[in-house]
């Protein structure tokens, strides 16, 4: 594996299936001084429903959970985009422009989620899509960066991949994607269980709705859309907090 571009992180990438998920994915980045420290992102993919998952413990003080999961339904026939959703613990939230960001910060290094969706100015739902990246500044105006994309196609469904990581030059979410370079990694099969096992836990957090079919869907307010889900799916809970159960 070996140290990466000087960030004192490894990374491993990992694909699979399981019982519930025909496709699942998962990247971690683990410590090079301390291997207890890593953080893991998982995605689990079917045509109904997309979830993805983070446990991020490189810092012990000030752990962090995300998990985003999008649910589809058919129609006569077709797919159409039902619910997308966020609960997070150990982040704080800034609404910018048409995107919703999740901060937090580890040691000296400033690590963000920014949540955007793709075709807001489409009147179908059918074929909305989400990005989610992920980035670590590990140096001056150097980061590592992991995107998720999300699609809805009304004849197949959800479908989700990781793109990346990628090693970037400039400050965080203004470089460009030419400034960045694949960080190439052989693709493993499982993740270990014990890594796994962190993602999978429970924990307690702040949920956001940023889109429910048929009520307003303004990422600035997804918060308060938040307060009208409850018990739904996997997540349990009232109002804007709850856990997740998987």
């Amino acid at each position: 594996m070996g140290n990466i571009f000087g960030s004192n992180l490894t990374f491993e990438l990992y694909q699979w299936s399981s019982e519930e998920y025909p496709k699942e994915y998962a990247v971690i980045y683990t410590s090079v001084t301390d291997k207890s420290k890593f953080c893991i992102f998982r995605l689990s993919v079917k045509p109904e429903k997309v979830q993805f998952r983070v446990a991020d413990i490189l810092c012990h003080s000030h752990p962090v959970r995300f998990h985003m999961e999008v649910t589809a339904d058919r129609d006569n026939g077709l797919f159409k985009l039902r619910v997308v959703r966020i609960v997070e613990a150990g982040t704080s939230q800034t609404p910018f422009k048409d995107d919703l960001i999740f901060n937090y910060f580890c040691d000296k290094r400033v690590c963000d989620f920014v949540v955007d969706r793709h075709g807001r100015n489409n009147s179908s739902v059918t074929n909305m899509n989400w990005e989610v990246i992920h980035a670590y500044t590990v140096g001056y105006k150097t980061h590592i960066r992991l995107y998720v994309d999300i699609e809805c196609d009304k004849i197949t469904g959800l479908s989700a991949k990781f793109k990346g990581p990628f090693k970037c030059e400039g400050m965080i979410f203004i470089s460009e994607e030419k400034s960045c370079s694949l960080i190439q990694r052989e693709v493993q099969g499982k993740p270990p269980e014990h890594i796994s096992a962190i993602v999978d836990s429970f924990f307690t957090g702040k949920q956001f709705v940023l889109f429910n079919q048929g009520k307003g869907n303004n990422l600035g307010e997804a918060s308060l859309e938040g307060t009208q889900i409850n018990n739904i799916g996997n997540f349990i809970g009232n109002g804007n907090y709850g856990f997740v159960e998987n």
